[in-house]
């Protein structure tokens, strides 16, 4: 009987510069969504924002599916953050007051 554990899998962070770069261009579309941007300084000052979020996803993560995962969860929590910021905002219909004045009663 073999009382051996097997060996843990070594990271692989096999991304390219160029896979990288992609990921910061996707990062700045959203980024762009939520953040006005009217100057190119604004516009510089956002892409290393991009690129610093980029970089420190990359290096906490030890492989390429975790790199993958960390940023998705990121960008999906960003965009629920601004769904439900804009939903806040939205006026209550007519409908929603009347239940609201109903309660207060």
């Amino acid at each position: 009987m073999n009382n051996q554990r097997p060996a843990q899998a070594e990271p692989v962070m096999d991304i390219s510069p160029d896979s990288r770069q992609l990921m910061v261009n996707k990062i700045m579309d959203k980024l762009k969504r939520h953040v006005p941007v009217s100057t190119p300084v604004e516009l510089h000052e956002l892409r290393k924002v991009a690129e610093r979020f980029e970089n420190k996803i990359y290096s906490t993560s030890r492989w390429q599916l975790e790199y993958i995962r960390k940023l998705s969860l990121k960008m999906l929590e960003l965009e629920t953050k601004s769904f439900n910021a804009a939903i806040n905002s939205l006026p209550s219909s007519p409908a929603a007051r009347s239940r609201e004045s109903l309660r207060s009663r």
